[in-house]
């Protein structure tokens, strides 16, 4: 009978202390929020892939909270300066430069470095989105995970020049030439382009000019080349071969309505071109044009992942979202969704990525340059210079300013911009 007491007296106390003990915690939930401005496909996409992530990943909810076009990024700016903004946005690296030095932003380097080590990242992503990604802080922080990327390519009048007999060109020489001709022939010009800043520094790079040095935090185009280059264009459009701005929005438009027979534009506007050229002609697309003498030169604009910071758990998380997001054929799918290109070598030898480029010819055309594009440098004042070249452009071409003075005026409000 004792030993029986003593029994029920030691299970009496294991109940107890076992009714006493703290239950275990369930780990907080993180909650991951992006604010974006895609539509449709775009739209539809990110939340499938929101909602796969987060059906694996019981503790981390990603939501996708799309906003307004307009005024977004100062939405964003007042939001998380204010500590309430998103987790994530998606932008250009001259965002990321506002940002730099507000102690906002997730470097990703550490992340990557514990991972998978920097060096494994490195050699899976194109050299040009690799060095925008990790321009800050004297390439030391990765403020901007690169996602996809888009280029320029030429876009032309195919049935113009077939009957010209004109050969697509594939030189600056070749072009002007085939522009002189069509304006001879036709009374159109025969080029223009959507970006004159972009253009600008493509023939910078090019020619082996610098853009931006970042270091001493000036222009480097301050150059004769320089003069000759913005005289060319110049000459181009005085004597109407050459166009300086569409006649109305958009090149794809005029090219449409046949009021220029060729431009150079985002491999993202092709389906601008084909409603505005309908059944009317036969039209075609074909990489941009290089400097003879020189090594094949492109330009790709990365858009990426932008990381605002909270605390260390949230900031895995949303690393760790990312990583999902980028795996080769996630990637190939999202690429598809937002007609643009992927910067990582796995996405592009993905299945669902060489269908995609094998259906639609711009991204195929853009693609092959890819690897050959520079980046241009980002950090405060540098949309400044963009501002100050497109108007060095405008102002030589329309006679409002020499040469000499525009490159002057240009390089020394830049210079001034970047500075401060």
């Amino acid at each position: 009978m004792k030993r029986l007491f003593k029994v029920l007296a030691v299970l009496l106390l294991a109940l107890t202390m076992f009714g006493c003990s703290k239950p275990t915690e369930t780990p907080e939930e993180i909650e991951i929020v992006i604010w974006h401005t895609f539509t449709d496909a775009q739209n539809a996409e990110l939340e499938k892939i929101a909602a796969d992530f987060s059906a694996a990943h019981e503790d981390i909810n990603v939501v996708v909270e799309q906003q307004p076009y307009a005024d977004f990024d100062a939405k964003v700016a007042n939001a998380v300066r204010s500590q309430v903004g998103p987790s994530m946005i998606i932008h250009y690296s001259t965002l990321a430069a506002s940002y730099a030095d507000e102690d906002l932003l997730i470097d990703f380097i550490p992340f990557i470095t514990e991972d998978i080590g920097l060096d494994v990242f490195q050699d899976n992503v194109i050299e040009s989105a690799y060095a925008d990604a990790t321009q800050f802080d004297s390439n030391t922080k990765m403020y901007v995970y690169p996602l996809n990327v888009t280029a320029n390519i030429l876009f032309y009048n195919k049935t113009m020049f077939d009957e010209l007999a004109i050969e697509t060109p594939t030189t600056w020489t070749a072009l002007t030439e085939a522009s002189k001709n069509i304006y001879a022939e036709k009374g159109i010009p025969g080029f223009g382009m959507d970006s004159l800043t972009d253009n600008f520094i493509l023939w910078l790079n090019q020619n082996n000019i610098p853009f931006i040095n970042a270091e001493t935090k000036t222009v480097g185009f301050k150059h004769d080349t320089t003069l000759e280059l913005v005289n060319w264009f110049a000459e181009g459009v005085n004597e109407g071969y050459f166009s300086v701005a569409p006649t109305g929005n958009y090149y794809s438009e005029d090219i449409g309505a046949q009021t220029i027979a060729a431009y150079i534009g985002s491999c993202a506007g092709a389906s601008y071109v084909e409603a505005s050229v309908g059944d009317k002609f036969e039209w075609a697309m074909a990489p941009v044009p290089q400097t003879e003498g020189t090594d094949t030169v492109t330009t790709a604009f990365l858009r990426g992942i932008i990381g605002f910071s909270k605390d260390t758990a949230h900031d895995k998380a949303l690393y760790e979202f990312i990583k999902y997001w980028t795996t080769p054929d996630v990637h190939a799918s999202w690429c598809a969704a937002f007609n643009a290109l992927s910067p990582y070598f796995a996405t592009t030898e993905s299945q669902i990525y060489i269908d995609y480029l094998a259906n639609n010819e711009s991204m195929a055309i853009a693609q092959q340059g890819v690897e050959f594009s520079y980046s241009s440098p980002s950090l405060p004042g540098s949309a400044t210079v963009r501002t100050e070249i497109d108007s060095m452009m405008k102002k030589v071409a329309l006679n409002e300013m020499t040469a000499e003075d525009a490159v002057r005026s240009a390089v020394d409000n830049s210079n001034a911009a970047l500075a401060e």
